[in-house]
Order: C-alpha cells, then structure tokens, then sequence
C-alpha cells in the first residue's frame, strides 16, 4: 500500500475529491478547494491511498505541533470490508510514529438514523489502536467524540491545532463547544 500526496497530481486530486464528495455529508465537509490550499501550505495533508496502482481511499491530515489531527479518512466503495481501512490506520501510525493522533466520530447516539453506522465505525477504531479521548464537541452543529491514539490530546489542545489549521477568523466562526467530559 502507498500514500501518495497529491502535489498537484491532477489524478490523485481527481480520484480523493470524487471520494471525498461522495464519502462525507455536506454539513461535515469543507470546500475541497481548501483543502487543497491548506495542503499546499504544508500545514496538511491531502493523501491518495493506492494498493498496486489501483486507489483505494483517501486520507487529509492536520499537523501541529506533535499532534496530527484525522480530519477524514475514507475508504472507495469498491474497498469496503478488505481490510484497507486498518491497513491504512496501521501504516499512519508507522509513519507518524512518536506523534500523537487523534480524530473525531459522530457521537454514537440511539436517536441518530445511523447510529448502527455510527456503531461499527467507533468498534473499528478502538480495534486499530485508538481510545476514547473523554471529550466530546459540537462543531456546525454535528457532536463529535474524539478518539486518540498516541499520548492523551486534551480538547484544548485541539482547538490549538484547528485555529492554527484555519486561522483566527475562520476558527472563531466555526463554531467549537465541549459537549461533554469525563
């Protein structure tokens, strides 16, 4: 399995901006555009996951500090349910080794249409290494529970990385608050 940063990759942007799109609700999204810009700054990365040349998934992650912040991961339909999803969590960790990792879920809730959904996804992550954080937020009015792996990231140590990540202004508007901790 290679990660291949997109560096104006045309295919590689093609093929991690259709995933994107297609894996990730518009309420949890940013525009791809930004994606892209942030990238190109060096404060993130935008990854094209490929087994054999062939795409399988797509990763974008936030760097500062020590910490690296999942911002989404997803694996291409056709790659559901082969594993790719671990092994891809297993070569990030290799390759961020020493860094702490973290990223966030939607909060598991009972009421939610895809709460089985919501269920599986969290059982994934605590199997690939990944333990409860013990915050919860409400960003754009989606609750999130982070999960890390590596040393403890507090909440406000994240905050730190996402108004790094976005700036003061953007930061300010997007709308952080801790739901929850225990």
């Amino acid at each position: 399995m290679e990660f291949r940063n997109y560096k104006n990759d045309k295919q590689i942007v093609k093929e991690t901006q259709k995933l994107y799109y297609e894996a990730f609700p518009k309420k949890e999204r940013l525009p791809f555009f930004f994606l892209k810009h942030k990238a190109s700054q060096q404060v993130a990365d935008l990854i094209g996951v490929y087994d054999n040349s062939q795409f399988v998934g797509m990763l974008y992650c936030v760097y500062h500090k020590d910490i690296v912040f999942v911002f989404y991961l997803a694996v291409a339909a056709e790659g559901r349910g082969k594993g790719y999803g671990s092994k891809i969590l297993a070569k990030l960790r290799r390759r961020l080794e020493g860094k702490s990792i973290v990223l966030s879920i939607e909060d598991v809730n009972e009421e939610s249409e895809n709460n089985v959904q919501r269920k599986k996804r969290k059982k994934f992550y605590l199997c690939n290494g990944f333990r409860e954080a013990g915050y919860k937020t409400k960003e754009n009015g989606v609750i999130y529970e982070f999960l890390c792996c590596g040393k403890q990231v507090e909440v406000e140590e994240y905050w730190e990385l996402l108004k790094n990540y976005l700036g003061s202004f953007l930061y300010n508007i997007y709308g952080k608050k801790i739901v929850s901790r225990w």
